[in-house]
């Protein structure tokens, strides 16, 4: 068996890990070759299953897999065809169940990011949040979005309705602008 044949399966766990809402925005948090051994591990997984599926077809209905073969005459190209397929499949099937939301709150929830944990509550909430800078200026406002399901990271998009600064040595609000 050509060590390329490793490939098709790889990339077909990537599709899987970037498109299934469980495990989309875990990886946008990890480093490349993180990403890489996991995607070739979930696609592993799905060629083991897609050539069990290749035998069931191959003693059951031994016709499918010579049309297949004949199309992509290399060995075991049925195996990682149904790999693929199953690989672009599988995540809307199983995404029915999993939300986007639910995803990125147990991804705040597993590493730990309260303030992601926050933003989240506030949108959903609809209330107010403060953000204070180091410089001291302060923002109130509607959280609009987080940034975890867009990039994996801890940002917001804040739509502002009070604005002004906090002192220096005492850390009381000053409100400036309405």
């Amino acid at each position: 068996m050509n060590l390329g044949w490793f490939l098709i399966p790889a990339l077909g766990g990537y599709w899987f890990l970037k498109n299934y809402n469980g495990t989309r925005y875990g990886i946008l948090r990890e480093s490349g070759y993180h990403v890489f051994f996991r995607a070739a591990f979930v696609g592993g997984l799905l060629a083991a299953v897609a050539r069990l599926i290749d035998l069931f077809l191959y003693w059951s209905v031994p016709c499918s897999i010579e049309f297949i073969e004949s199309y992509a005459p290399f060995p075991y190209s049925s195996t990682a065809i149904l790999s693929v397929l199953l690989a672009v499949s599988l995540p809307y099937v199983l995404n029915r169940r999993y939300s986007k939301t639910k995803a990125a709150h147990q991804i705040a929830r597993d590493s730990g990011d309260l303030v992601e944990l926050l933003i989240a509550e506030s949108i959903q909430q609809r209330k107010l949040v403060e953000l204070s800078l180091r410089s001291g200026k302060s923002y109130i406002g509607l959280a609009r979005e987080s940034g975890i399901m867009s990039h994996g990271e801890s940002d917001i998009a804040l739509v502002p309705v009070i604005s002004g600064y906090r002192h220096k040595e005492s850390q009381e609000l000053k409100i400036t602008f309405n």
